[in-house]
């Protein structure tokens, strides 16, 4: 596949969609604010048509279905749900991983650094998938599944990341010789202390 570089003040809406559909599964390379932002619409805007025509389509078939007993109504239509987000969902991570670490790497953090971010925030995210999965086979409804702890912590992460995608290029790079900080950030010899 293409490594991917893209570089700052020259990515428009049309190479960042060409970038992305050619980098689909590319780790390597670098994808600038712009062009992970210009993806990053699309892909809400894609969800949020999906999501909005199922739910209206499935709210609508389960009113009629039972009437005026909205109740039974809406719990039918969120267990037919539950199968049409955990699949969008799975879908959008694997899709947005190879765009994570370009982005990621193009501010300053290493592959290592995205791995452990990474693998931290699904560690985070998978049992409330799991519990999807079980509410599925079990044929109830979605219910939230989370302690305090646990949810302070994947929004904390999820605000980090959020931060990290607004970041300059090579905002995040060192000088440093210390093994954490050359763990997670990228060396580069003019970057500040």
């Amino acid at each position: 596949m293409k490594q991917i570089q893209e570089i700052p003040g020259q990515v428009g809406i049309g190479r960042a969609y060409a970038d992305f559909f050619k980098g689909l599964i590319e780790f390597r390379g670098r994808s600038t604010r712009a062009g992970y932002w210009w993806v990053q619409l699309l892909a809400y805007a894609v969800n949020f048509v999906v999501m909005m025509a199922v739910s209206m389509s499935l709210v609508t078939q389960a009113l009629s279905q039972y009437g005026d007993d909205v109740t039974k109504a809406t719990s039918q239509a969120t267990s037919q749900m539950t199968p049409i987000i955990l699949i969008l969902s799975l879908v959008t991570a694997v899709v947005e991983l190879s765009l994570v670490t370009r982005r990621n790497r193009d501010v300053g953090i290493t592959g290592r650094g995205t791995a452990v971010l990474l693998v931290v925030q699904y560690a985070l995210v998978v049992p409330s998938w799991i519990a999807m999965i079980q509410a599925l086979v079990a044929g109830t409804a979605m219910t939230a599944s989370s302690n305090g702890v646990t949810a302070f912590l994947t929004l904390a992460l999820s605000i980090f990341q959020f931060v990290l995608k607004l970041l300059p290029t090579d905002s995040l790079t060192t000088r440093s010789d210390g093994a954490v900080a050359r763990f997670f950030m990228r060396y580069k010899a003019d970057a500040p202390n």
